[in-house]
């Protein structure tokens, strides 16, 4: 990938702070007393992190242009940063801190006063105007409607303190990951825990519907994550490969603990598996398709399925690090094309980071952005 400048810059003199190099040349910086540029709705604001520096930013990506940026917790500290973003819903997660808040995304301002905790290994997922929250040591599972606010959203419906909507009980320590959540297209959430315990909760224009439970036909998972599929999802264990389908359907995969399961979405009949030498699309009646087979073998990250639905096609892009990393894209069940460009760049921890319909490829570890479409890195 073409490297043309850091996303979100590394920590740099106070003189320097609002100097970002190569194509990204005008930033609007949130610090104390200053203005930053207010944003309209559908306005192709996609937000990104860098872990150098503890920063998230807002990335412009019809202009190519990092428009604001501002950092998670206390000045120059590095840290484990991520986003959750859902149109003009934004939440922060400071994972080094266990603790998440809300963002104004027209303004900038962050509700960090009015944070959640994020419990030790909780999953946290945002979309179809739904965040919601699970905690493997409890199996609790809590979550709250958007509504599609810009503002700072009231996050109190996550608190430990709060009723939980779902229970899946305890799971065994020591594992990877002890249980999984994923939030829909639909808004609908899927948490499941080692147990093989499933809960499905179903959004209303009101709330929640009340969560309904199944036993998957798998026990005693030892790498539970989950991907929700519009109102359906699968779960998958990459320790053995194991992956169940909406309906109950399993289909073996090769087990690779470093595999992992696309990130939610809509239902468009297949789901999308990474794992450290290929990309696999399978559907639901099981039928395993490999979409991608690479030379050589490193982390992928979570897959992205962009469309609506399978009648209206949809495309698969993947990504691996790596001296140089790797981006794949397949449309439509064609085999994977290469799409890392001209001159692939390393990459250390990718991140498909997805709002209105767009998507970008953020290597949360230096904050770089990859665009998928333009070939170009910023």
């Amino acid at each position: 990938m073409v490297r043309a400048g850091r996303a979100i810059a590394r920590q740099v003199p106070s003189v320097a702070f609002g100097v970002v190099v190569a194509l990204v040349a005008v930033m609007a910086v949130n610090a104390d007393g200053q203005k930053v540029q207010r944003v309209e709705a559908n306005n192709a604001a996609i937000w990104v992190t860098n872990n150098d520096g503890a920063r998230f930013g807002r990335f412009n990506k019809a202009s190519s242009k990092l428009e604001f940026q501002k950092q998670a917790g206390a000045d120059g500290i590095v840290g484990d940063v991520a986003v959750r973003q859902d149109g003009n819903s934004v939440i922060v997660l400071n994972l080094s801190a266990g603790t998440m808040y809300a963002v104004d995304a027209a303004t900038g301002a962050d509700g960090r006063e009015q944070g959640a905790s994020i419990p030790t290994g909780g999953v946290v997922d945002l979309r179809g105007g739904t965040l919601a929250l699970v905690d493997p040591a409890s199996g609790k599972v809590w979550a709250t409607r958007t509504g599609g606010s810009a503002h700072v959203l009231d996050l109190s419906a996550l608190a430990a303190t709060a009723a939980p909507l779902a229970e899946l009980g305890p799971s065994p320590t020591g594992l990877k990951h002890p249980v999984g959540l994923s939030v829909g297209a639909d808004g609908s959430i899927h948490a499941a825990n080692a147990s093989g315990k499933l809960v499905s909760i179903s959004a209303t224009e009101l709330g929640f519907a009340n969560p309904q439970y199944s036993q998957l036909p798998v026990q005693g998972l030892s790498d539970v994550q989950v991907a929700a599929l519009g109102g359906a999802a699968a779960v998958f264990d990459a320790t053995t490969g194991q992956l169940i389908l909406p309906g109950g359907r399993t289909a073996q995969l090769p087990p690779d603990p470093n595999a992992t399961i696309q990130q939610g979405g809509a239902d468009v009949g297949s789901v999308a598996v990474a794992t450290s030498s290929g990309l696999y699309a399978v559907s639901y009646d099981a039928s395993v398709q490999q979409l991608f087979t690479r030379s050589a073998s490193s982390d992928p990250t979570e897959p992205v399925s962009l469309g609506s639905s399978s009648a209206s096609g949809h495309c698969v892009l993947a990504a691996w690090s790596g001296d140089p990393g790797q981006v794949v894209r397949s449309c439509n069940g064609a085999a994977g094309v290469d799409v890392s460009g001209a001159s692939p760049q390393r990459l250390d921890l990718p991140y498909f980071q997805v709002n209105w319909g767009l998507v970008v490829l953020n290597d949360r570890i230096d904050g770089r952005i990859y665009d998928v479409d333009l070939q170009q890195s910023f």
